[in-house]
């Protein structure tokens, strides 16, 4: 083997040397492309979906036969009376039988109401304001009384007015009526004159 020979054949070793690696480098980024395409094909791919067999637990859905109805509530039912029609009032004057029952002796207890009145304010009858009044009242099938009312038509005093309430709601009839009954009497009290008081110095004689 000569020297020249050798030399040759080293020269020819570099010279490939650069050659290879040039190689490589070219190769690298045409592999590189190709996974990218390969991975970016395997995202956008289109199949069947894996299900993982999971145990289901409870009954899932039943149709409406296996349901169990829920008890029945029941309900009580009451039955109610319609409310009581209100009775068509009445004057007791256009009731015979009930203007008797009353008699004279109702208005003879109004017209006293004016003199205990007067008397508990230690001043004549006719000093009291008694006028005209409407007493109004609900007779009962017992005989007794609700739902009394006086109204004044003309000055009378309030005194006289409770007071002519509690004679008609104490006055209880013996004989009862068959349905409620509905009554209105207007009263007048007697006019009376006021008692003028003579002045003592008129009553002393005179002298002859």
């Amino acid at each position: 083997m000569t020297i020249r020979w050798m030399a040759s054949t080293f020269s020819l070793a570099f010279a490939l040397i650069p050659a290879a690696g040039t190689t490589a480098k070219a190769q690298t980024p045409t592999s590189d492309v190709a996974g990218l395409r390969n991975l970016d094909a395997e995202l956008h791919r289109t199949g069947e979906v894996a299900v993982p067999a999971t145990p289901v637990e409870g009954n899932g859905i039943l149709d409406s036969a296996s349901i169990a109805a829920p008890p029945e509530t029941r309900v009580r039912s009451l039955m109610v009376s319609p409310p009581e029609a209100a009775p068509t009032r009445i004057s007791l004057r256009d009731d015979p039988l009930l203007d008797s029952l009353y008699g004279s002796a109702f208005a003879t207890s109004l017209e006293a109401c004016r003199v205990n009145v007067a008397r508990q304010l230690r001043v004549s009858p006719a000093e009291v304001a008694a006028g005209i009044v409407t007493l109004r009242w609900t007779l009962e099938p017992s005989g007794r009384v609700r739902d009394v009312s006086v109204v004044a038509q003309s000055p009378t005093d309030g005194a006289v007015m409770a007071c002519a309430n509690v004679v008609v709601a104490s006055r209880v009839l013996l004989s009862p009526v068959e349905r409620p009954v509905a009554l209105e009497w207007t009263y007048a009290f007697r006019t009376l004159r006021a008692i003028t008081k003579k002045n003592p110095a008129s009553q002393v004689p005179s002298e002859h």
